[in-house]
């Protein structure tokens, strides 16, 4: 297997084999990383917009072998080389209360923002330097004081607008 790193429009060739809507999520990315073995994409992470938030789609015959884990490595070494601070995204509570999802994202220093307990999601960023661990206590302090049902709506409203970018 090998991954191949770019953005969204330099590698848009290689994600026709994906759902359309991922398409749209990874055409929009400022850094793509995708998996391909024998020439076959397998897996693709995406960080878009200012915000860099992260999208993650590995193929279902694929899942569960540490692909999701492999890809993410890379995707957060080449961010780090790119010089960015820190990465945003939102996973479900089973995710994060998991044991395998509590050691992967301690692995990577994962903090989580807020749990935005309708959704039954949470928002979490990954501080990849210190700069970025600064910028996650800005982000946690300004969540403690926007109340819940606005932040799940920015939130819905941010990823929809990073989304069709």
């Amino acid at each position: 297997m090998k991954f191949i790193v770019g953005n969204g429009e330099q590698l848009r060739a290689r994600l026709q084999d994906f759902p359309a809507s991922w398409v749209n999520d990874f055409f929009a990315s400022k850094l793509l990383v995708i998996a391909v073995a024998n020439d076959e994409p397998l897996a693709a992470y995406g960080i878009r917009s200012m915000l860099n938030v992260t999208s993650v789609y590995v193929k279902k015959e694929y899942r569960h072998k540490g692909m999701a884990t492999q890809i993410r490595e890379i995707a957060f070494n080449e961010a780090r080389k790119q010089g960015i601070h820190l990465l945003t995204g939102v996973v479900s509570f089973p995710l994060i209360s998991s044991k395998h999802g509590l050691l992967l994202f301690s692995k990577f220093g994962c903090r989580v923002v807020k749990r935005l307990e309708k959704r039954k999601l949470a928002l979490i960023v990954f501080p990849l330097t210190n700069k970025g661990f600064l910028l996650y206590i800005l982000l946690r302090l300004a969540s403690s004081v926007v109340p819940n049902a606005l932040l799940e709506a920015i939130s819905e409203k941010l990823h929809e607008m990073t989304r069709h970018a």
